[in-house]
């Protein structure tokens, strides 16, 4: 696998390797004026001043910034403005805050900022602009894209695309747009099959690139989703017949895919394939899927729907009916937010009947959809979904109450949760989607469960979670406690938190164990540093010895239920599995 990404995604010591470290940033630079998709009527005459900005980093000086609108054959130097050196005329000394002296200085740390005025007719004659810069240790920006072995500081030539529109008019294309807004002529690049990394703007046809059509606006050409070769017609009724959880199939644009092979690599879990079998799905997977994931479903196309899905016959809309629809998206009201501990909030959200039921079974989740924000303007930025399940009640009528972590960005996962930080953008009277009930386990009462579809009796049930994924181990307890004809159930909990302010919902879980003690085994563990003083519970992350001693023991009635961290997940299974645990029958991954 050659040097970028991808190899550096898969490659996951280089990320703690030395040599790979990152000290000091490396020379770049950015094109600022014309914006993205800014439009400028030529004049022959006139003239358009280009502005943008350059550093480097370990307090080195950018000392050349250089224009080019012929892809680098010859190049033009740039006007510098070094807003900082305004600090290096003024020495400030104070006897209580004391000195501040940089006359003698010349490092740089700021941003500094070019610009180059130039013949409108020249861009109208021109592919592209290009800029690229050098700092004073003649470090200069490379033509082609490098990036080093963590997949970052890539810092070749910045490139704005020149369209040609009509009645004489220029628009502009950046390579590619700030967080996850679409756009850039390298995603276009990429949809047609071209290599982004390598452009190739036309010399002959200022308009266009090699693959591009001659107006900026055109979309451009799809991402092919079919094996041209497969020619199958499926009747409405086969699609229907693959329904069920083994091997789905699906619709996309009335094309079939059969995603049976794939339901265990899907990054989205296999449930959010089998929630929409035998339905067609185009608007949810062309709304959050990249151009990748719309090439590689190619490989699953299976042949052509003839005849029309109809639309599910439409649902009680009377107050007494469940809320949540299986193939139906329906709309939330945000109402309030709490806060529950330093990074976890509770929302509440109102369905549209006060006395409606939400209409979800115990031990099932609720998909749910928002669009990110950008800059605090709603419904412009990417569409996310996922499971989750709920912390109201049962008997709770007219909302929803969500648990919610939210995961903010950090050293080693700068982009943060993308779903949980999409929570955290919410203000009041905002809306959600949510879909559902979804899930392979059901605690229907009465010590009886329902997993994959089949009953099971069961007599002990040790639930593991970490962190958030407390949600549904406790609507699972309080399917236990709160059913009267079920006194034989034994339970035992294991909750694993970083401190003891992330451990949530912790007076409920308190007040259950004290209540019913004779059934009820609750142990916390802490994986921080700074453990408390009169801590009793356990320290460190889950392990063998943890689950031997404070699980049930192995029985033909038994079951293990766990939620939280994936690679808690993991190990927490093959170490059950090995005990003698059956994976398929006995152990339930929420």
């Amino acid at each position: 696998m050659q040097i970028g990404p991808d190899r550096a995604r898969a490659e996951e010591k280089w990320w703690y390797d030395p040599r790979y470290m990152i000290r000091d940033l490396n020379v770049n630079s950015a094109i600022a004026c014309p914006d993205h998709e800014e439009t400028v009527q030529v004049q022959y005459e006139g003239t358009y001043t280009l502005r943008g900005y350059a550093y480097a980093g370990g307090g080195r000086r950018i000392t050349r910034v250089e224009v080019s609108i012929n892809d680098g054959d010859t190049w033009e130097l740039a006007e510098i403005e070094y807003p900082e050196d305004s600090f290096r005329s003024v020495a400030f000394s104070d006897s209580v805050y004391g000195a501040l002296d940089l006359t003698d200085s010349d490092q740089c740390y700021c941003w500094s900022f070019w610009s180059l005025t130039v013949p409108l007719r020249s861009l109208r004659d021109s592919p592209s602009i290009c800029v690229r810069a050098m700092d004073e240790s003649l470090a200069l920006q490379p033509r082609n894209m490098y990036c080093n072995a963590t997949g970052m500081m890539n810092n070749w030539w910045f490139r704005v695309c020149i369209h040609v529109l009509g009645d004489e008019r220029l628009q502009f294309e950046h390579p590619t747009m700030a967080g996850t807004q679409p756009g850039g002529w390298m995603q276009r690049l990429k949809d047609q099959g071209e290599d982004p990394s390598k452009p190739v703007f036309s010399t002959s046809a200022p308009n266009t690139t090699k693959t591009e059509t001659s107006s900026a606006s055109a979309p451009p050409p799809a991402v092919s989703m079919i094996r041209s070769e497969v020619n199958q017609k499926i009747t409405v009724g086969e699609l229907r017949a693959h329904t069920h959880c083994k091997n789905p199939w699906f619709v996309v644009y009335g094309e079939v895919y059969d995603a049976t092979t794939y339901l265990n690599d899907h990054p989205g879990g296999p449930q959010s394939i089998t929630l929409v079998a035998g339905e067609d799905t185009t608007e949810d997977f062309m709304a959050i899927h990249s151009s990748d994931a719309k090439r590689k479903l190619a490989g699953y196309h299976i042949g052509t729907l003839v005849g029309e899905i109809k639309e599910l016959k439409a649902s009680d809309d009377s107050s007494s009916s469940a809320f949540l629809q299986p193939n139906k998206w329906k709309t939330v009201t945000l109402q309030t937010m709490i806060d529950v501990s330093k990074d976890s909030k509770v929302f509440r959200f109102i369905l549209d009947h006060k006395e409606r039921d939400l209409g979800l079974p115990i031990g099932q989740h609720v998909y749910v959809r928002l669009r990110r924000k950008i800059n605090g303007k709603a419904d412009v930025g990417e569409l996310v979904q996922r499971a989750y399940t709920p912390i109201s009640k049962k008997n709770d009528r007219g909302f929803i109450d969500m648990l919610v972590k939210i995961y903010h960005p950090t050293k080693h996962f700068p982009l943060g949760g993308r779903m949980t930080l999409g929570f955290a953008e919410l203000t009041v009277d905002d809306t959600i989607e949510l879909k559902g009930p979804i899930g392979h386990f059901v605690w229907l009462g009465n010590g009886m469960a329902s997993l994959h579809g089949n009953l099971r009796r069961i007599r002990q049930i040790g639930l593991i979670c970490g962190g958030s994924g407390i949600t549904p181990i406790l609507q699972v307890l309080r399917g236990i406690f709160t059913d009267t004809t079920d006194n034989d159930t034994d339970v035992w909990v294991v909750d694993i938190n970083r401190d003891v302010g992330d451990i949530l919902c912790r007076d409920e879980l308190d007040e259950l164990a004290k209540t019913h003690s004779s059934r009820l085994s609750l142990r916390y563990s802490l994986t921080s540093k700074s453990i408390p003083k009169d801590w009793d519970q356990s320290v460190g992350r889950l392990d063998a010895k943890m689950m031997n001693k404070y699980l049930p023991a192995l029985s033909a009635d038994g079951l293990i239920c766990i939620c939280g961290p994936p690679a808690m997940e993991r190990m927490a299974k093959d170490h059950l599995v090995g005990m003698g645990w059956d994976g398929t029958s006995q152990i339930v991954i929420f």
